[in-house]
């Protein structure tokens, strides 16, 4: 298993990601997201009322896939669990 500081560079370079959530049925939900890097970990912005934001307030387990657009077989992925840093308008 790969570690995240070993992938920072390349996470930390401008791309989008696309994050998987589980809807309340159990299926995947998948959605294109910008991001940036914090620390060990990546920062997902969304409004509260995103379907992507409520499935993980109900079950934080995500996947996150973040590819290379100029070579489509480089791709970084990372599963885990989320939580909200803070709720707004």
């Amino acid at each position: 298993m790969t570690d995240f500081a070993s992938v920072r560079d390349y996470l930390a370079a401008p791309r989008q990601a696309v994050l998987a959530t589980i809807g309340v049925d159990g299926t995947p939900h998948q959605t294109v997201v910008n991001y940036f890097c914090e620390e060990a970990s990546i920062v997902v912005n969304g409004r509260p009322g995103r379907l992507w934001a409520r499935n993980l307030r109900r079950d934080p387990r995500v996947s996150v896939l973040v590819h290379d657009r100029d070579d489509y077989l480089h791709w970084v992925g990372i599963k885990g669990t989320a939580r909200v840093l803070r709720e707004g308008q």
